[in-house]
C-alpha cells in the first residue's frame, strides 16, 4: 500500500481544488474518489471498447454493488482466505 501514498497526494496537490478531489463525497473520501480514478482511466486505456466490464469497489456497499473482496482477493490468488475462521452468513 505504501506505493499509493506518491501518486494520491500528487493528485491532491495538482487538484483545482488543491487537496480535494472530483466525486469524494460519493466516493466516502479523497482516497477513495482517487482509487476509482485511477482505476477508470487504467481500464479505460487496457479494455477495448464495447467490451462491458463492470467495475466494484470494496467501498461501494450499495444493494447490486457489494462485492466480498476478501473472497475475490483469494479466488484471484492475491491472499488467502481461510473460510473456517469466520462464520459465512451474518444473522
Amino acid at each position: 500500500t505504501r506505493d499509493i501514498w506518491t501518486p494520491f497526494l500528487r493528485a491532491l496537490r495538482q487538484s483545482p481544488t488543491r487537496g480535494h478531489l472530483a466525486r469524494e463525497e460519493e466516493h466516502g473520501g479523497p482516497l477513495n474518489a482517487y482509487v476509482v480514478r485511477a482505476t477508470e482511466e487504467l481500464a479505460a486505456e487496457a479494455v477495448p471498447r464495447g467490451l462491458g466490464v463492470s467495475l466494484h469497489f470494496a467501498h461501494e456497499t450499495a444493494p447490486g454493488r457489494l462485492v466480498a473482496m476478501q473472497r475475490l482477493a483469494h479466488l484471484s490468488g492475491a491472499a488467502y482466505f481461510h473460510a473456517g475462521r469466520w462464520p459465512q452468513r451474518c444473522g
